[in-house]
């Protein structure tokens, strides 16, 4: 879910080369065992589907999983559709013997929100109608190779560079420097810093150009295919109980797919081995249905 023009999702992102960005061809591989030119179609959950769906419980009884302290662990989710981001290494987490999925909550736009720039007092600054976080310069002068880069309540990265270069002109950029001044800070292989874009009204003119002395945080992959390749920031990271009637899925548009395929509890605890969907960083968007406080289908996506 991203911002800006041309906006794939956050949770998103695309594993294409610059060649095959033209195509608009996905280059990752699932590993999955299903026929990935198979379109099967997303049911929806119904008395029916609880009926059908096989049991996914065990009598093994696992130990409890190490759980982040700021994970919210005793969240009420209403009836129905969620969406959010899940994260290697916890697509089941076990505790107090039942099993939990992780999600990262994504925190909502309010495009009206008048008082939309809040200073977080440290460099940072939370643009509230884009959920989108800004960084000062001297917040920039502050960091050091090798130190952590933290995005939101989920997204860390290792700082391996802070090399600057100018790179509109370099290759087929979706910019130019009338939307955004020039320049980019590689964070790593996969994740750069670049200006703020130029706020303009229906006719073209600037009506705000605060952001461009600023800095916010790219995937560059999607910078490769012609996306700001922008994140929203999540705000807090909560816990939904798996039913054992649960049913996985994942969908994938891209590679001649445009539709689901139903992968077994074994798959889907172990989707991400061997498999890198998000280069630099192995989340994907999650879309949940829920009944009773308890997930009845979880759907892995991913848009490109």
């Amino acid at each position: 879910m991203l911002i800006k023009k041309s906006i794939a999702t956050i949770l998103g992102v695309c594993l294409l080369s610059l060649s095959s960005c033209s195509t608009a061809a996905n280059s990752s591989d699932t590993g999955l065992s299903s026929d990935n030119n198979t379109t099967v179609s997303l049911s929806e959950v119904s008395e029916s589907s609880e009926t059908s769906a096989t049991s996914s419980s065990t009598s093994m009884t696992y130990p409890d999983d190490p759980i982040p302290d700021d994970y919210i662990k005793d969240e009420v989710w209403a009836d129905g559709e969620h969406f959010g981001r899940a994260y290697e290494g916890s697509l089941i987490l076990h505790l107090n013997g039942r099993e939990y999925l992780a999600v990262g909550e994504l925190d909502l736009e309010q495009p009206d929100n008048h008082d939309k720039n809040q200073d977080l007092g440290d460099g940072r600054i939370l643009d509230g109608s884009t959920n989108t976080v800004y960084y000062t310069d001297e917040y920039i002068s502050r960091l050091k190779v090798g130190d952590e880069f933290a995005y939101g309540a989920d997204l860390k990265i290792k700082i391996e560079s802070l090399d600057v270069e100018n790179w509109l002109d370099k290759w087929n950029s979706p910019f130019r420097e009338e939307d955004l001044p020039d320049g980019i800070i590689r964070l790593n292989d996969y994740f750069s810093l670049i200006h703020g874009f130029y706020e303009r009204d229906e006719y073209d003119n600037v009506v705000d150009d605060s952001k461009t002395e600023l800095w916010q945080l790219c995937y560059e992959p999607e910078l490769m295919c012609q996306n700001t390749g922008v994140h929203k920031a999540t705000g807090k990271v909560k816990l939904i109980e798996l039913s054992d009637k649960c049913r996985f899925y994942f969908w994938q548009n891209g590679k001649g797919i445009n539709g689901t395929q139903e992968l077994t509890k074994e798959e889907f605890m172990g989707f991400f081995d061997g498999v890198n969907p998000h280069e630099g960083m192995k989340m994907l968007d999650v879309r949940i249905i829920v009944r009773k406080n308890q997930a009845f289908e979880v759907v892995l996506e991913d848009w490109i």
